[in-house]
């Protein structure tokens, strides 16, 4: 055991064992540490030496008389210099007992009458503060040590693609729309406002500012634009309102990136909650987990938030996991389906199951599927734990059907379901939208005899051969399961709303799927 001091070492002892030359004993009266006689000493056991640590001491040392070795001051938070405008200038020495004094106009705080006893942290009132410290205790004096303290700044860069990009910045205060609209960029979008670049007057509309809490919907057009934005960095102590619904949210942290688990840390999320960003999406489960292919936010990107409440919030500053998380890529490797999400503005997020003969398809890669409006794609699902998540673009009242690809058999082939589309989710984890890789769009026939699908006052029936029938079921155009019967069971479904309706008809030698509208 040693601790060290200012030109000397002072040891504890557990042994007779001693490998230090130069060694300082404790005399018999206890008063002094005086030079060993020679080199190799026997030191008592539980007992104390000193050795020279920087500069040749003199014969003796008395106890209690040497001078005393004061730490210096330094800053006593984790952020050291940098602060954000919430923080505090706070100071310590590692000299237990000892006072602080500093001064604010570079005289020396040894002897300065300006000079100020630190007693309690305190705040910037300028960008910048440059104080001198000393500290001092019975007497003996530190070094003075000059310490500049200054609020956080930042700078974001943006590389906007052509078309429709999602941000949000992380400077302290709202910044002019200005600082985004450029010749490039003709429209700046929130959620209840809106700027556009106009060739004669200028920028004209209703959003004059972007507050680092909201995100917004820049749309560029003639190739990629590059845009910075800078200032002082965000306070993350400023608490994020939530209202119930859809909020449109920035990610105005200095982090480049950080897991939506980290992230909303300080959140208390409701089972339903989604996050979603142009790159995926992610629900918040029973027991508040995040589930989903958007597996971290990103600064200068903006967000969807729908919330089940009115609740409110603060970003977390310090990420818990070492392991920085990537969102889950969508790509599509067996067929030629690519997306251009940037041409629009919205995203429609559907949780999904697939199922195959009534079982639902694991993430094992049988099944690749894609959300499509005519010919073109605007979405590919990934696996996520178990469901298939697909990110749809587009605009209000686009019509999306699905295809679904074999992997092995490389067949592709349309799905009943279609939606329309809006920006509101489709299924959840607790009640996933459900794709039939069994069933297609188009009517099939069975070898062994007919059967017939009669819609008849508000009733579903299957009549004709149904010796034949394993399974019926029966789904909403939403593709949400409504009814299922085996042979063995009445084959009427009863009460069902009005609308159109998918029969899914199984049997040993294969299966029907069939449209149906209940008026």
């Amino acid at each position: 055991m040693s601790v060290n001091g200012r030109g000397l070492t002072l040891y504890g002892a557990y042994g007779a064992d001693n490998d230090k030359s130069d060694v300082y004993v404790l005399d018999e009266n206890g008063v002094a540490f005086r030079r060993a006689a020679t080199d190799s000493v026997a030191v008592t056991p539980f007992s104390v030496f000193v050795c020279p640590s920087e500069t040749q001491l003199p014969d003796s040392v008395a106890v209690g008389s040497h001078p005393l070795w004061v730490f210096n001051p330094a800053p006593a938070n984790d952020n050291g210099f940098k602060l954000y405008r919430s923080g505090s200038v706070e100071l310590l020495s590692e000299t237990a007992g000892s006072t602080i004094y500093y001064t604010v106009d570079g005289s020396d705080p040894a002897s300065s009458e300006t000079r100020i006893a630190y007693d309690a942290p305190f705040s910037l009132e300028s960008d910048t503060l440059s104080i001198n410290a000393v500290a001092e205790y019975k007497g003996y004096l530190s070094d003075a040590v000059n310490m500049v303290y200054e609020l956080r700044k930042t700078n974001v860069n943006y590389s906007l693609e052509d078309g429709w990009n999602w941000i949000s910045h992380n400077v302290e205060n709202e910044i002019p729309v200005e600082s985004i609209i450029s010749d490039n960029v003709d429209r700046v979008v929130s959620q209840t406002e809106e700027a556009i670049r106009d060739p004669q007057f200028g920028v004209v509309g209703n959003l004059n500012s972007l507050n680092p809490l909201e995100a917004y919907k820049v749309f560029t057009v003639g190739g990629n634009s590059d845009q910075a934005v800078s200032g002082v960095s965000f306070d993350p102590s400023v608490p994020v309102a939530l209202k119930k619904g859809w909020n449109w949210i920035g990610f105005p942290m200095e982090n480049s990136c950080i897991t939506v688990a980290d992230a909303f840390v300080n959140l208390e999320a409701e089972e339903g909650d989604m996050i979603v960003g142009r790159e995926g999406f992610a629900q918040a489960d029973t027991d508040g987990n995040w589930i989903g292919d958007l597996q971290q936010l990103a600064l200068g990107q903006g967000y969807m938030y729908l919330s089940g409440s009115v609740k409110e919030f603060n970003y977390n500053a310090v990420p818990s996991h070492s392991e920085v998380r990537k969102n889950i890529v969508r790509e599509n490797t067996k067929a030629t389906w690519t997306i251009e999400s940037s041409k629009y503005p919205s995203v429609m997020p559907i949780t999904s199951h697939i199922v195959k003969d009534g079982g639902i398809m694991a993430a094992d890669g049988e099944f690749e599927i894609g959300a499509f409006c005519g010919d073109e794609c605007r979405g590919i699902g990934v696996c996520v734990e178990g469901w298939t998540m697909i990110s749809v673009f587009g605009n209000p009242g686009d019509e999306i059907s699905f295809r679904i690809l074999s992997t092995d058999s490389h067949s592709e082939h349309a799905l009943p379901q279609t939606l329309t589309f809006t920006e509101s989710p489709v299924g959840s984890l607790k009640s996933p939208f459900v794709f039939n890789a069994s069933a297609t769009s188009a009517i099939e026939t069975v070898d062994n005899g007919a059967i017939k699908v009669i819609v008849e006052n508000g009733n579903i029936e299957i009549s004709g051969d149904t010796q034949s029938v394993e399974l019926v079921e029966v789904y909403d155009i939403a593709g949400v399961k409504e009814a299922a019967a085996t042979n063995a069971d009445k084959l009427k479904f009863e009460n069902l709303k009005t609308g159109v309706h998918i029969v899914v008809i199984y049997t040993a030698d294969g299966h029907i799927s069939r449209k149906v509208e209940v008026k």
